[in-house]
């Protein structure tokens, strides 16, 4: 009980902090910053014995949006760099040596479409590798370090407070800026005024994120990770001002994730009674339905429709369905990348130039789309790519134990969704898709036992025994 009320004391802390940035916003500079270096520091001090490396990098996860939203004076892609060098950090530290190097080959092989562009100059490669690469330089490097790790669950519900934190601070802060629901002005796009005046697309993925933090420690049965009733406040919180954003990604992809898993998981769990688990998956279930309901009903029953991709023209009859419109234009752009490909198909149109050569094509947005940016960008070298994702997920998914299967699904699929709407503008994209590699045991006390299992480089496989059954 004292260790919980830490926790529950910590959240309030950031609570607090969260609202004292809605009335000066300089605190997030030094917050990002003060959080980087505290988190790096740590890092070599304990020589990564007690996962600052990667409490760390959850911690920055969970605030990249919110330093972006709060204008911080750091250079926008710091979340991602803040991770990958907490991550490159912790890996160099730690006194073994038992990764999963074969990882590395997903940053490797996007490498050579460095080159490709019609310019190449020392700003344009530099912003190529942070903006275009760096997510998936991130998860790479967040396969390499999670995919040979095993984690009790003491320890996992940890890193979900560390993210989770910044979160809170988050959702307080779009209740101290945001209008009264009165004076939103609700229609058929995403909202801004909702979202705190910044993108709801981020804001609805980082909550997105927080939602599946809580749902998975809930129905998994995990002890809570602040008290019942701040896991269920801040779980109804969350989404609320997700749903509020009028932005599907974020919703959407906690809402697939969370059902494929727990399906998955459901079905392959023989060892736990399911009577238990399907009543906290009907908890889970109702609670979003219910909230739906209530914002639909809060926001004049705009947000069904929303959520069907309609337009105010398809609502009032004066135009047909539409798939570009449905999808905010990201059909046009899948279509443009696929012509792409079509005329490069070896080596691709090279990094960042997609965008560039996308009006030629027809069409003038840029690219949200991950999966696409690799065909039309990498040519050959990005269906290696995304196979080796895909790959990862179902190895882990048809060979791994119930809390494997469970694992993967809910966070790597999570991160391979979110590709799919924000391609990897966000930090949380790479460091989701390697967490769900984790290796999972019933310890539900801190531990300072062998945080490896399993040796030499491959993608997948796991020791008998080695993995608690949840």
């Amino acid at each position: 009980m004292p260790e919980q009320r830490k926790w529950v004391w910590r959240l309030g802390l950031h609570l607090l902090l969260g609202l004292a940035l809605a009335y000066w916003r300089p605190l997030s500079t030094w917050w990002g910053a003060g959080a980087f270096f505290y988190f790096l520091l740590q890092t070599l001090r304990s020589r990564n014995r007690t996962g600052m490396a990667h409490l760390g990098a959850a911690y920055i996860v969970g605030l990249e949006v919110l330093l972006r939203m709060t204008k911080a004076a750091l250079f926008w892609e710091f979340g991602k760099l803040a991770c990958i060098t907490l991550l490159v950090v912790g890996l160099l530290v730690e006194g073994r040596r038992h990764y999963r190097w074969g990882y590395l080959s997903i940053a490797v092989l996007l490498l050579p479409a460095l080159f490709l562009g019609t310019e190449v100059d020392f700003s344009r490669f530099r912003q190529h590798i942070t903006f275009q690469l760096g997510g998936m330089i991130l998860l790479s490097l967040s396969c390499v370090y999670f995919a040979a790790r095993r984690m009790g669950v003491a320890e996992l519900q940890q890193l979900f407070r560390y993210s989770l934190w910044p979160i809170g601070a988050m959702v307080a802060y779009l209740f101290a800026v945001t209008p009264q629901l009165a004076q939103i002005e609700f229609t058929f796009s995403a909202n801004f005024a909702a979202s705190g005046g910044y993108g709801p697309n981020q804001v609805s993925t980082i909550l997105g994120w927080g939602m599946l933090l809580l749902a998975v420690n809930f129905l998994l049965r995990w002890p809570p990770l602040f008290s019942r009733f701040w896991d269920i406040a801040l779980l109804v919180a969350l989404a609320f001002r997700a749903l509020l954003t009028f932005s599907r990604g974020g919703v959407l992809g906690f809402f697939v994730a969370i059902f494929v898993a727990y399906t998955i998981y459901l079905l392959s769990n023989r060892q736990t009674n399911r009577r238990y688990l399907l009543v906290r998956w009907g908890l889970v279930m109702g609670t979003i339905v219910l909230l739906f309901a209530m914002v639909n009903q809060l926001t004049g029953e705009l947000l069904i429709h929303r959520f069907r991709g309609e337009t105010m023209a398809v609502y009032v009859g004066d135009a047909a369905y539409s798939l570009d419109k449905a999808t905010s234009g990201r059909s046009r752009v899948i279509q443009t990348d696929w012509q792409m490909w079509l005329d490069h198909p070896v080596w691709g149109v090279g990094v960042g130039m997609s965008n560039v050569l996308r009006p030629q094509y027809g069409y003038a947005n840029i690219s949200h789309l991950e999966q696409t940016r690799l065909l039309a960008e990498h040519g050959l070298l990005g269906i290696w790519v995304l196979l080796l994702l895909v790959g990862a997920m179902v190895w882990r998914t048809v060979s791994g134990a119930p809390i494997s299967k469970f694992m993967v699904l809910a966070f790597s699929l999570f991160s391979f969704l979110t590709m799919f709407h924000s391609a990897t503008r966000l930090a949380v994209v790479g460091f989701a898709f390697g967490l769900g590699l984790v290796h999972v045991y019933a310890n539900y006390s801190l531990s300072r036992q062998s945080p490896f299992e399993g040796r030499g480089v491959s993608f997948g496989g796991r020791k008998p025994g080695a993995l608690a059954g949840a």
